[in-house]
């Protein structure tokens, strides 16, 4: 079923190429393949050791885990496997099973990877999903105890969301704002989704639950953004949106795709300026009053 539905996506995700086999991939040329991942672990337990072990009498050393730096993927399909190669899937956060789509080329050694998205991958530093991570029912959130069966519709979604987290988050920083189909509160600003949701995820010091909106700075630079409420539906908006406490005064009419108009102003603050704004109502048109009362 999982391979059914990514045939069915990739021409939305990579409309001017075709799904190929393991064993029609052509050095240098671009394709894209539908197999299962398989983990090569260099200190996956084996049979052979369990019963070596058994006979010998000095007793190996057993390794408090199975990860390893020289452990590998593989993809298989139909027709056969190809060693995946580059930096975009970790060895690390993938185990054997993982049905999935990759868009790739054959290198010269006869592995699968793609340089320019690997480049590309390589430098993302922070990672911000903007809301709407998951999607539950409101008649689901309405206060009243949930059924077993209600309960696993509820936290089904967060699962399987905290499992892709948090394989993001043991690489890079991430942050998670809730949106309107969160279990948050309704109203902007939305206060962050509760941690217990994403119990893998929490345990990075990488992941952060943020508000919405959410302002962070990187690297010097200030970012500043919402899950779009604010603009989602531009025929919900007001007729006129105003921000106070301002440097100065200025406005603007807006208009929408569908002939809307938004009258946006820029309303000074008034102990340093003496100004006040008038908005006639049979047209949104606005002016500025002087108000010529000194103020101390």
């Amino acid at each position: 079923m999982m391979r059914t539905l990514l045939y069915s996506l990739v021409p939305n995700w990579k409309s001017h190429l075709s799904v190929c086999t393991v064993l029609g991939l052509e050095e240098g040329k671009e394709c894209i393949i539908v197999g299962t991942l398989y983990k090569h672990m260099k200190l996956k337990p084996c049979i052979l050791d369990e019963y070596s072990k058994e006979r010998s009498v000095a007793p190996l050393v057993k390794p408090h885990n199975f990860m390893h730096q020289d452990d590998y993927l593989v993809l298989e399909d139909e027709s056969g496997r190809v060693k995946l190669s580059g930096t975009m899937l970790s060895p690390s956060v993938y185990v054997t099973g993982v049905v999935v789509a990759l868009h790739g080329k054959e290198t010269s050694a006869g592995h699968l990877g793609d340089e320019k998205e690997q480049g590309l991958a390589a430098e993302i530093v922070h990672l911000v999903i903007a809301g709407n991570s998951v999607e539950v029912s409101r008649g689901l959130l309405n206060g009243q105890n949930l059924a077993s069966k209600d309960q696993s519709r509820l936290s089904e979604p967060f699962k399987e969301l905290d499992i892709q987290m948090t394989q993001i988050a043991a690489n890079l920083p991430l942050d998670i704002m809730p949106g309107s189909s969160d279990p948050a509160n309704f109203s902007l600003p939305q206060q962050p989704l509760n941690r217990c949701l994403f119990p893998g995820s929490a345990t990075y010091n990488t992941f952060r639950s943020c508000t919405n909106p959410h302002c962070f700075e990187l690297d010097n630079i200030r970012f500043l953004g919402t899950s779009g409420q604010n603009i989602d539906d531009l025929t919900n908006c007001p007729d006129v949106y105003f921000v106070g406490n301002q440097e100065k005064y200025e406005t603007r009419l807006v208009k929408g795709l569908e002939g809307q108009s938004v009258r946006l102003i820029c309303i000074p603050r008034f102990c340093e300026t003496g100004l006040a704004v008038v908005v006639n109502m049979r047209n949104l048109e606005c002016h500025a009053l002087t108000f010529g009362t000194q103020f101390s």
